[in-house]
């Protein structure tokens, strides 16, 4: 699989195969001894990534990664007490965690990604009281943003009921399964 990723990054280059085509890629990559038509995922996140969406889609990932790290760095700063400093090195950690884990998985079920939503959202606010005053920001840009969450999940919703009508075709007989 990983090798097959890197042959699709070099034979796509700039934009890869498109979002969530790696599977679909793969079949004409791999070794037709060693198939399993249900792959999904190069089964790395950095190789699904660049095979899926190119050299463009590992800078704008290098991009929001730098960005997530400082607004991170500012939201520890504006922290107030080691409980809540605390609680920032903890989801730093964990997504560090998970940026090593990806090195041999992709995930792509909605629970673990809604909680990443949630860690990340949390690093870019930080925690406020209903005392705090209210930040200033662009009521259209957050508009945007939740759209874009939005679309995010209801895709997500659609994979996961994929895969689990592929499961699901396991346990069902021989003649249904293929339906």
């Amino acid at each position: 699989m990983w090798q097959s990723a890197a042959s699709i990054t070099v034979d796509h280059p700039i934009t890869g195969v498109g979002p969530g085509l790696f599977g679909r890629a793969y079949r004409e990559y791999r070794d037709p001894l060693m198939a399993r038509d249900k792959l999904a995922s190069a089964h790395n996140f950095y190789l699904n990534t660049a095979s899926e969406l190119g050299v463009l889609g590992i800078i704008v990932g290098t991009w929001l990664t730098f960005t997530l790290i400082k607004a991170s760095w500012k939201t520890w700063q504006s922290a107030k007490g080691r409980n809540q400093h605390l609680r920032i090195e903890g989801m730093v950690a964990a997504l560090a965690a998970l940026a090593i884990h990806s090195s041999v998985d992709v995930f792509t079920i909605t629970p673990i990604n809604l909680i990443l939503i949630i860690i990340v959202a949390y690093l870019v606010t930080g925690q406020r009281s209903i005392l705090d005053p209210l930040p200033e920001g662009q009521t259209r840009v957050a508009y945007v943003f939740l759209a874009i969450i939005v679309a995010f999940g209801g895709v997500l919703l659609n994979w996961d009921r994929a895969q689990g009508l592929f499961q699901s075709s396991f346990s069902a007989p021989y003649e249904e399964a293929l339906a």
